[in-house]
């Protein structure tokens, strides 16, 4: 067989600088396509089966590829800048795309008069500056209203109708979990359960099953429930084959520490398609209780026997799960006896274990316009809660704006209101209503936005840029020779 050697080029200066702005330009239009008031639809080609038609960001950028290699590293540096917000927000994804070309933009002429460390420190700087102006404007959790909370479901879905479904599920949860899934009937519902919900969530995303979310969904997932740190393939591999050929098809929510090349194998298998398991590490803290309730919840015991010895008893299941990178949900408990066990413990775990569950279930006429439907709920939901924890800002980069106005050296924000408004107002807190198309007070319009996808859209972006400007040299692969 013939040795294959892998040659690399090498890029600097012009070359280098013009290949990254190209790569954030098509990110930038990718992205912004899905945002403010002109916004349309991109057409995603997929190599099996029909194209897709989508207004999601994150699934827009998601599928972003392009042949040049320099202009692919830089939209994924921005891509994983837009995966950042959505891990920590829920939303926010077009918006720290964009943010990231507007913010490259200022800052680059910048770079040929001044070192990269007196660089850094000036985008630190001027990035707290924003964060601390967006504090004091920053509308109070206590201060919000019901309206509001709609408002803000009404901005992130775009939607009455998704906007609805979003408000009702939060209103009557009581602050419990909300899950979202897709249903083939062609309505949206929303049903109230009581569930089980923890704040523990997935070990990696990389074993997420939905790589848009970064969220892993189950209908009749299996649970096993692991004691013992498992480290090796070993320790669990007999375990999961058994599970699967007890099972086959199911999905798989593993309760265990897991590390090593136990949790590389696992992953590597999840990422071949070969496997669908989440695995959700306990918490430190009472550890052997929440082990305890988990097994009860799913009915099944906690395994803690070699590998050889495990069987169906050891097996738990509910009737649906959501897992999320902070949080898990587990709905529909098998158990009979589960009401008599609950009743024995300490109020603060009864009431995990009897947590008010929202179940918005998406239905739609196409498989597309479900799964976009989907998509665009989740936002709703993340920016909700979001604003319940932390506030809200008023919208259509309003508050980016005004930061604008009053900060010569931060001009460039100004543009984030442009672009989704198509209008130059530069009244603060003003903008225009695209409803009524007049000039309004955003709040009285009905237009806020989660304040932590504002800010961490800020920083993440930032935090791109810096990568981005600091390269000064790239060496991708040119071809190979055999």
């Amino acid at each position: 067989m013939p040795k294959t050697n892998l040659v690399r080029n090498v890029v600097t200066g012009d070359d280098l600088t013009s290949k990254i702005k190209s790569g954030l330009t098509k990110i930038y239009d990718t992205a912004v396509c899905a945002f403010g008031a002109n916004s349309g639809n991109v057409l995603i080609e997929n190599r099996y089966g029909e194209p897709t038609v989508s207004h999601d960001g994150i699934t827009n950028i998601a599928s972003l590829q392009v042949a040049d290699p320099i202009e692919n590293s830089a939209i994924s540096i921005a891509r994983q800048a837009s995966a950042k917000t959505d891990l920590k927000a829920g939303d926010g994804t077009t918006l720290t795309v964009v943010l990231t070309k507007l913010t490259y933009n200022n800052y680059r002429p910048l770079s040929k008069d001044i070192s990269p460390r007196e660089l850094n420190s000036l985008i630190d700087h001027d990035t707290f500056d924003i964060l601390e102006k967006l504090d004091t404007v920053t509308i109070k959790p206590s201060d919000l209203t019901d309206k509001d909370y709609y408002n803000i479901a009404l901005t992130a879905t775009g939607d009455e109708r998704l906007a609805q479904a979003v408000d009702l599920a939060v209103t009557n949860s009581d602050g419990g979990a909300i899950t979202v899934s897709e249903q083939e009937l062609p309505q949206i519902d929303v049903d109230i359960v009581e569930g089980f919900a923890f704040n523990q969530g997935l070990t990696t995303i990389a074993l997420a099953n939905d790589l848009t979310s970064f969220k892993s969904y189950y209908d009749n997932p299996l649970i096993i429930v692991l004691p013992k740190t498992v480290k090796t393939d070993s320790d669990i591999i007999p375990i999961l084959e058994r599970a699967i050929k007890l099972n086959p098809g199911l999905g798989i929510i593993l309760i265990a520490d897991v590390m090593g090349q136990a949790l590389e194998t696992i992953v590597s298998n999840k990422l071949a398609g070969k496997l669908d398991v989440s695995i959700i590490a306990p918490p430190f803290k009472n550890r052997d209780e929440f082990l305890q309730d988990v097994a009860k919840y799913a009915n099944c015991k906690p395994f803690t026997l070699s590998p050889e010895q495990f069987s169906e008893e050891y097996l738990g299941a509910v009737e649906n799960a959501q897992v999320t990178s902070n949080e898990t949900v587990l709905n529909g408990s098998i158990n009979q006896d589960l009401e008599n066990y609950i009743k024995k413990l300490p109020e603060d775990r009864q009431k995990r274990l009897k947590s008010k569950t929202a179940k918005i279930s998406v239905g739609a006429n196409t498989l597309a316009e479900r799964h976009e439907a989907k998509l665009r709920i989740d936002d709703g939901v993340c920016a909700v809660i979001s604003a319940k924890k932390h506030g809200a800002l008023y919208g259509a980069g309003t508050a980016l704006r005004d930061i604008a106005l009053t900060s010569q050296n931060l001009s460039y924000l100004k543009d984030i209101y442009s672009l989704i408004t198509s209008d130059d107002c530069t009244k603060l807190k003003q903008g225009l209503d695209l409803t009524t198309d007049e000039i309004k007070d955003m709040r009285e319009a009905g237009v806020l936005d989660s304040a932590l996808a504002i800010k961490e859209a800020v920083a993440n972006s930032a935090s791109a840029v810096k990568q981005l400007l600091s390269i000064k040299v790239a060496l991708p692969f040119e071809k190979d020779l055999d």
